[in-house]
Protein backbone atom coordinates (compact mmCIF):
# COMPACT_ATOMS: atom_id res chain seq x y z
CA UNK A 1 0.00 0.00 0.00
CA UNK A 2 2.80 2.44 0.78
CA UNK A 3 3.95 1.98 -2.74
CA UNK A 4 0.54 2.67 -4.48
CA UNK A 5 0.52 5.58 -1.97
CA UNK A 6 4.44 6.65 -3.32
CA UNK A 7 2.99 5.92 -7.11
CA UNK A 8 -0.23 7.89 -6.25
CA UNK A 9 1.60 10.95 -4.55
CA UNK A 10 4.59 10.70 -7.54
CA UNK A 11 1.68 11.07 -9.89
CA UNK A 12 -0.10 14.48 -8.59
CA UNK A 13 3.55 15.75 -8.22
CA UNK A 14 4.17 14.91 -12.03
CA UNK A 15 0.73 16.85 -12.53
CA UNK A 16 1.85 19.87 -10.34
CA UNK A 17 4.89 20.12 -11.11
CA UNK A 18 3.23 20.06 -15.47
CA UNK A 19 0.54 22.19 -13.96
CA UNK A 20 3.63 25.33 -12.87
CA UNK A 21 5.57 24.26 -16.43
CA UNK A 22 2.05 25.34 -18.26
CA UNK A 23 1.26 28.09 -16.01
CA UNK A 24 4.68 29.58 -16.10
CA UNK A 25 4.67 29.47 -19.64
CA UNK A 26 1.50 30.72 -19.91
CA UNK A 27 2.75 33.76 -17.15
CA UNK A 28 6.09 33.98 -19.77
CA UNK A 29 3.55 34.72 -22.82
CA UNK A 30 1.64 36.60 -20.94
CA UNK A 31 4.62 39.12 -20.20
CA UNK A 32 5.93 38.88 -23.42
CA UNK A 33 2.74 39.86 -25.31
CA UNK A 34 2.55 42.66 -22.46
CA UNK A 35 6.24 43.37 -23.40
CA UNK A 36 5.71 43.79 -27.12
CA UNK A 37 2.35 46.00 -26.51
CA UNK A 38 4.36 48.35 -24.27
CA UNK A 39 7.00 47.83 -26.89
CA UNK A 40 4.61 49.23 -29.47
CA UNK A 41 2.81 51.63 -27.97
CA UNK A 42 6.53 53.13 -27.01
CA UNK A 43 7.44 52.74 -30.95
CA UNK A 44 4.08 54.83 -31.44
CA UNK A 45 4.81 57.57 -29.06
CA UNK A 46 8.37 57.75 -30.34
CA UNK A 47 7.13 57.52 -33.91
CA UNK A 48 4.22 60.22 -33.29
CA UNK A 49 7.12 62.20 -31.53
CA UNK A 50 9.38 61.65 -34.41
CA UNK A 51 7.05 63.38 -36.88
CA UNK A 52 6.19 66.51 -35.26
CA UNK A 53 10.09 67.02 -34.72
CA UNK A 54 9.59 66.31 -38.60
CA UNK A 55 7.22 68.85 -38.85
CA UNK A 56 8.61 71.24 -36.40
CA UNK A 57 12.09 71.05 -38.33
CA UNK A 58 10.42 71.88 -42.00
CA UNK A 59 8.01 74.56 -40.44
CA UNK A 60 11.67 76.23 -39.46
CA UNK A 61 12.95 75.63 -42.63
CA UNK A 62 10.41 77.32 -44.10
CA UNK A 63 10.38 80.58 -41.63
CA UNK A 64 14.19 80.69 -42.28
CA UNK A 65 13.84 80.48 -46.29
CA UNK A 66 10.83 83.55 -45.62
CA UNK A 67 13.64 85.62 -44.08
CA UNK A 68 15.74 84.80 -46.22
CA UNK A 69 14.21 86.33 -49.16
CA UNK A 70 12.55 89.08 -46.85
CA UNK A 71 16.88 89.71 -46.53
CA UNK A 72 17.78 89.46 -50.07
CA UNK A 73 14.20 91.81 -50.75
CA UNK A 74 15.86 94.31 -48.37
CA UNK A 75 19.46 94.00 -49.73
CA UNK A 76 17.82 94.72 -53.08
CA UNK A 77 16.55 97.68 -51.87
CA UNK A 78 18.83 99.31 -50.11
CA UNK A 79 20.91 98.82 -52.87
CA UNK A 80 19.00 100.72 -55.25
CA UNK A 81 18.46 103.63 -52.57
CA UNK A 82 22.21 103.44 -52.19
CA UNK A 83 21.84 103.80 -56.36
CA UNK A 84 19.81 106.43 -56.07
CA UNK A 85 21.55 108.27 -53.34
CA UNK A 86 24.58 108.42 -55.66
CA UNK A 87 22.89 109.61 -58.53
CA UNK A 88 21.59 112.37 -56.42
CA UNK A 89 24.42 113.05 -55.16
CA UNK A 90 26.24 113.35 -58.39
CA UNK A 91 23.25 115.34 -59.62
CA UNK A 92 23.95 117.88 -56.51
CA UNK A 93 27.96 118.41 -57.78
CA UNK A 94 26.63 119.38 -61.26
CA UNK A 95 24.27 121.86 -60.17
CA UNK A 96 26.75 123.20 -57.76
CA UNK A 97 29.40 123.38 -60.40
CA UNK A 98 27.08 125.00 -62.86
CA UNK A 99 26.33 127.38 -59.66
CA UNK A 100 29.36 128.10 -59.16
CA UNK A 101 29.98 129.09 -63.18
CA UNK A 102 26.88 131.40 -63.09
CA UNK A 103 28.52 133.03 -60.31
CA UNK A 104 31.69 133.44 -61.34
CA UNK A 105 29.81 135.19 -64.68
CA UNK A 106 27.64 136.81 -62.40
CA UNK A 107 31.08 138.36 -60.65
CA UNK A 108 32.55 139.41 -64.20
CA UNK A 109 29.66 140.71 -64.82
CA UNK A 110 29.30 142.94 -61.64
CA UNK A 111 33.38 143.80 -62.26
CA UNK A 112 32.69 145.32 -65.86
CA UNK A 113 29.48 146.78 -65.25
CA UNK A 114 31.67 148.63 -62.43
CA UNK A 115 34.27 149.07 -64.98
CA UNK A 116 31.90 150.80 -67.32
CA UNK A 117 30.24 152.91 -64.51
CA UNK A 118 33.79 154.31 -64.12
CA UNK A 119 34.60 155.17 -67.48
CA UNK A 120 31.28 156.92 -67.59
CA UNK A 121 31.91 159.00 -64.32
CA UNK A 122 35.38 159.74 -65.92
CA UNK A 123 34.08 160.59 -68.82
CA UNK A 124 31.33 162.76 -67.24
CA UNK A 125 33.83 164.62 -65.18
CA UNK A 126 35.78 165.40 -68.32
CA UNK A 127 33.03 166.61 -70.02
CA UNK A 128 32.49 168.59 -67.30
CA UNK A 129 35.55 170.28 -67.04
Amino acid sequence: MPQAKAALLRQHWHAAQAEVASLAAQLHEHLQQQEDEAAGSAAAALQHQLAEAQQQLHEAHAHIDSQGEQLTEAQQQLLEAQASIDSQGAQLTQAQDKASALQQQLDDANARMLDAQQQLDDANARAAD
